[in-house]
Formats: structure tokens, C-alpha cells, sequence
């Protein structure tokens, strides 16, 4: 058996599947208060694989970067909702966020962080086509705005230096 056929595949399709359900189980996490280690343990069970779940498909996941992004930011939720707030609009507080956006920006944050292999355009465009899963309004947008400060600020040289003040707030 090939490893792509094992879902353990690492193309480009098996890690945004892989950031998708991170996004999905964080956010259940938030609705449930199940720990990190139930949830994770559910996907791998049922989704990472791939497969028919319940009427839904599910494309084979990168198994490690799944498994990373998931306990990354559980572990580290306080530190990557500080570094958001910090460049929320003024007038937008943390709390204001659906909880799934929250969990698409807590995965592209973390992924910004601790990732370095991965090119920061390449992280934020792999959040923002996550939101547009999920979004038809400017959460899209705001995901990509947000992103692209913290990553300008996290990841400067790749970047370009920091972020224009003139380009607005999020």
C-alpha cells in the first residue's frame, strides 16, 4: 500500500486538509471544552485518514502537520489571542470573533510562529482559503489583513520588513 493511499500523504491537497480539520477540531474544542487529546484522537480516528464520515468526505490529511497545529495551539492559546488583539481594530476586541475565525487566525498565527519551513504567503493564503470555506462576507479579508501584519512583524525578512501603517487596521 502506497502512502497516499495510507493518508500519510504530505502534498499540497493533504496539508490544507490538514488546516482545515485542525480549524474544525479547535473549533469544536471551543463549543464542547473536550481536551485536546479527545478531539484529536476523534479525527485521527474518523477524518485524518480519509473517507466517508456521516455523508461527508474527507480528503487524506497530513497527518504530522494536523497533529502539530492542533496541540501547537492548544498549548499556546494565550500567547497567539495576545498577539491577535494586538492588531484587531480598536474598536474589535477578542472576544468579538466567531469562534471559528478565532481558530483560523490561532492556526495561521501558530503556523506564522513555529513553522518556519513554510513560506509566511503561503501560510496566510492557506487560512484565507480556509475562511473562505466557511465565509461569503470580509472575514476572509480581515483573516488575510491580520495575518499579513503578524507575519510582516514575526517574519519580517521574509516579508519585507514591518507592516505600512498608512495600509489600515484589519
Amino acid at each position: 500500500m502506497s502512502k497516499a493511499s495510507q493518508g500519510s500523504a504530505a502534498g499540497p491537497a493533504a496539508k490544507s486538509a490538514a488546516r482545515l480539520m485542525a480549524v474544525q477540531a479547535l473549533y469544536q474544542m471551543a463549543l464542547t471544552g473536550a481536551p485536546a487529546s479527545e478531539v484529536e484522537a476523534e479525527f485521527l480516528r474518523h477524518r485524518v485518514a480519509g473517507g466517508e464520515l456521516e455523508g461527508a468526505h474527507y480528503t487524506p490529511a497530513d497527518r504530522a502537520l494536523f497533529v502539530d497545529l492542533v496541540r501547537g495551539v492548544a498549548g499556546a492559546c494565550a500567547e497567539l489571542d495576545a498577539l491577535i488583539a494586538a492588531v484587531l481594530p480598536e474598536d474589535w476586541a477578542l472576544k468579538r470573533l466567531e469562534m471559528v475565525l478565532l481558530a483560523i487566525l490561532r492556526c495561521g498565527v501558530y503556523e506564522l510562529r513555529q513553522r518556519a519551513e513554510v513560506p509566511p504567503k503561503v501560510t496566510i493564503t492557506e487560512y484565507v482559503d480556509v475562511a473562505h470555506g466557511f465565509y461569503g462576507g470580509k472575514e476572509p479579508a480581515m483573516t488575510n489583513a491580520i495575518l499579513d501584519r503578524l507575519a510582516r512583524e514575526l517574519r519580517a525578512q521574509e516579508m519585507g520588513g514591518a507592516p505600512d501603517p498608512a495600509a489600515g487596521s484589519a
